[in-house]
């Protein structure tokens, strides 16, 4: 654009409703759906958007049921774009009739508390964001608000435990991968979790690290310790452990709420989205928020 037209456009989002956006018309190289920013409040002193996501048909019904969301949060020296796209998630928003929101990470991190890069350092205020996001999307979207759906890869999937802990009431299940609990919370309110990690991720291992394990990426405490944490937090009962082809998994149900928590580990995967044959990462989340 011009700086005449940016200019233009941008009185124009000055006096229009709230969500207005400079960046509206994403191409994410899937047919069929509807991909724009939209402007997030600032409560923190930063301005910020959500990359949010839904079917044509969905944003051009006049009057659509309300559909339910999934928030999903990239990794470490990533992105929105990148999120949606790896994740095939923008492709399923639209075949699948929900709506996606991915966040925008400040310098493409999320403080996790011990973790990841500068927004970690300078402590920024990641919860309020995530809070106003969500907020934002269920005003101008219509979103079934007792089907909010939280996915967060790596450093994504450590803010998905502090969600957990600090604003439970939003979300109405977790879904972390290749995450663990870096600020160590404890959760009080109950809600079905379910973390997948590779028993090869060098970056965030499942027995923990005491040392530095990327740049950007200190210690990490156990990903065992840090699932097993919100068992004992959610009164589970002992795990179940049951082997399917490439997955170990660990489920501990009924837990208070009868929700369950559940830990897959992914045979001879890395720090990484597995997709497709013999695992894949999104179909397992959908699965498990029952949006297959």
């Amino acid at each position: 654009m011009t700086g005449r037209v940016l200019l233009a456009v941008a009185l124009l989002c000055a006096v229009a409703a709230p969500g207005c956006s400079l960046f509206d018309g994403v191409d994410l190289g899937v047919a069929g759906i509807d991909a724009r920013y939209v402007d997030v409040p600032s409560t923190i002193g930063d301005d910020r958007s959500v990359l949010v996501v839904q079917s044509d048909q969905l944003a051009a019904a006049k009057d659509p049921s309300p559909v339910p969301l999934v928030v999903a949060l990239h990794g470490f020296q990533s992105d929105a774009e990148v999120m949606a796209k790896v994740t095939a998630l923008a492709a399923e928003a639209g075949q699948k009739n929900f709506v996606a929101a991915f966040g925008v990470g400040l310098d493409k991190s999320w403080n996790a508390d011990l973790c990841c890069g500068a927004s970690a350092a300078a402590g920024t205020d990641d919860v309020a964001y995530l809070r106003t996001m969500i907020l934002t999307v269920e005003e101008q979207f219509p979103v079934d608000r007792s089907k909010v759906f939280f996915l967060g890869y790596s450093n994504g999937g450590m803010m998905a435990y502090r969600m957990l802990c600090e604003s439970p009431e939003l979300v109405t299940s977790f879904v972390s991968v290749a995450g663990t609990n870096t600020s160590g919370c404890r959760a009080s309110t109950p809600r079905p979790f379910l973390q997948m990690s590779g028993d090869d991720d060098p970056i965030v291992p499942i027995a923990g690290s005491t040392t530095q394990t990327a740049p950007g990426v200190g210690p990490v405490p156990s990903v065992l310790g840090s699932v097993s944490g919100l068992a004992d937090d959610f009164d589970c009962p002992r795990p179940v452990r049951t082997v399917v082809g490439p997955v170990t998994e660990q489920r501990w149900a009924p837990c208070r709420d009868q929700v369950q928590v559940v830990f897959d580990i992914v045979d001879g995967a890395g720090h990484g989205w597995p997709t497709g044959e013999p695992f894949s990462t999104t179909q397992r989340a959908l699965q498990f928020w029952g949006l297959t």
